[in-house]
């Protein structure tokens, strides 16, 4: 890599990205400076995106799984939901349940956030395996309770 590569963050961003979704095989659906995509098949055979951001010039990241569980506003979340995120929380050691702001919805989202250079291609492939494992149960888990 030229000096320049090394020194601009959206560039040592963009080729990490994607020198660690290829030895996972797993496919960029966009990429930018700022924010990667990445299509990630859960054991179950469901396909998630795994997005990822690079949020400061010292490379921090957040990895995100954000499902379709959204609510106009605060009133709306159903507080026994959040009970069961914050219940799955407490035992997870890769990731949280969190509510995020997507298009003006509070929505539930898996994250993960780390720094890019404590990052390896086992590390990334967990994370990411991790965040996608925990969605997919989580959304499985939902439709058992419905009636």
């Amino acid at each position: 890599m030229s000096d320049q590569a090394d020194s601009d963050p959206a560039l040592v961003f963009q080729s990490t990205i994607k020198r660690l979704a290829k030895a996972h095989a797993w496919q960029i659906e966009e990429i930018s400076g700022k924010k990667v995509s990445l299509k990630v098949q859960a054991e179950s055979g469901n396909a998630y995106e795994l997005l990822v951001w690079r949020y400061d010039k010292n490379m921090l990241l957040e990895f995100a799984v954000v499902t379709e569980l959204s609510f106009s506003n605060g009133e709306e979340v159903p507080h026994w939901l959040s009970t069961v995120m914050l219940e799955r929380n407490a035992k997870m050691t890769v990731g949280f349940w969190c509510l995020q702001k997507v298009d003006e919805k509070l929505t539930y989202a898996v994250i993960h956030n780390e720094e890019i250079g404590l990052l390896n291609s086992d590390y990334f492939g967990r994370i990411g395996r991790k965040l996608v494992e925990e969605c997919d149960d989580m959304l499985d888990t939902l439709k058992q309770m419905e009636p």
